[in-house]
């Protein structure tokens, strides 16, 4: 599962377009913040589950926030309601501080600056790009399609292309340990139930 693409996917055109209407935002815009989002969520996530204590709170999140993927085929009538889509932004307001951590409010600015939109639909964008993220995972690993391969190892084994991806004005404040050739491994199979989160140390 390419994680890049997938969520690219999740964000249809029409799922972009009701959330350029609820945050009064150009299409395009939003579209290029989400571009810039993709990349930025997914280099957070594998910051922060670089440690075990880190991976272990990251499966926590997608456990107790019930994230399965039933969002991902309401987004557009979700979105049409006000009231429900800040509810669900907000989960994904919570989830981005929490990967992000302290430079998230820069992380948004940065975005928000390079693309001319106001910091507040960045934040949103910002929301919902981690929504998706965390959906499409959670799917994933409720279909137990991930029983080979951990949710952990899928993050880390996008760690190159993801990097390649993260915008420059980001990519001063996400480490993604940039000397892939020294500190690269290969995913390895992890049991699901049983949290063997052992391969972490081949990254440090």
């Amino acid at each position: 599962m390419n994680l890049l693409s997938a969520i690219a996917d999740t964000l249809s055109p029409g799922v972009v377009y009701r959330a350029s209407l609820l945050l009064r935002e150009h299409e395009r815009n939003t579209w290029m913040a989400i571009e810039q989002f993709i990349p930025t969520v997914l280099a957070s996530a594998i910051h922060y589950t670089h440690t075990q204590e880190g991976a272990a709170d990251f499966l926590r999140m997608l456990d107790s926030g019930h994230l399965e993927g039933k969002i991902i085929n309401e987004l557009e009538s979700l979105l049409s309601n006000r009231i429900a889509a800040f509810a669900m932004l907000n989960i994904g307001e919570r989830a981005a501080a929490r990967l992000i951590g302290d430079p998230i409010e820069v992380v948004i600015q940065a975005v928000a600056g390079e693309i001319q939109i106001e910091d507040s639909a960045a934040r949103e964008i910002l929301a919902l790009t981690t929504v998706v993220f965390l959906e499409l995972l959670g799917r994933e690993r409720a279909a137990k399609r991930l029983i080979s391969y951990d949710p952990i190892v899928l993050l880390h084994h996008h760690r190159r292309k993801t990097a390649r991806a993260l915008p420059a004005e980001v990519a001063r404040y996400i480490d993604l340990y940039d000397n892939p050739a020294e500190q690269e491994t290969r995913p390895m199979p992890v049991r699901f139930a049983g949290l063997s989160l052992r391969f972490l140390k081949l990254f440090g």
